[in-house]
């Protein structure tokens, strides 16, 4: 598996990912549509994400087999770096695990204090402190100074 930094010429590449992944979801083609409207996928939040330079791709014989979109952000919460993970799709455990993994990692090399992670599937088994903030939303830390 390769992971690589997402850029703005891999939006098609994960398009065709997510709709691959949709017809397996969805039999109806306009129930597929319509889900698509509201997916965090969708081209508008592509050409935000993958221009910031900060989401990855992971990839085996030229094929996506996941990916993560993700944004810094500065001052949440008393902390001067935070790293928003909006979405994560893979095809297996193992992947999203490698996903996550790598996004902690990078934002340790980056000086980030903490990873938030918006809707972490229950399945993935990660080895770094985590704890639910909300419903929704699980906080990794990624330095000593948040620990």
């Amino acid at each position: 598996m390769d992971l690589i930094v997402l850029k703005p010429t891999d939006q098609d590449s994960i398009l065709a990912y997510e709709r691959a992944r949709a017809e397996q979801l969805h039999s109806d083609p306009m129930e597929r549509e319509l889900s698509s409207w509201k997916a965090r996928w969708r081209p508008e939040q592509l050409t935000h994400y993958l221009p910031l330079g900060w989401s990855f791709g992971a990839w085996q014989d030229g094929q996506m087999i996941g990916y993560v979109l993700t944004q810094p952000f500065l001052f949440y919460r008393g902390l001067t770096q935070t790293l928003w993970v909006e979405h994560l799709a893979y095809n297996d455990k193992a992947i999203g695990e490698a996903l996550i993994e790598s996004v902690c990692k990078w934002a340790r090399d980056k000086h980030f204090q903490t990873v938030l992670i918006s809707d972490l599937p229950k399945e993935l088994q990660l080895t770094r402190k985590q704890q639910k903030m909300s419903d929704d939303i699980t906080e990794i830390t990624t330095s000593r100074i948040v620990e």
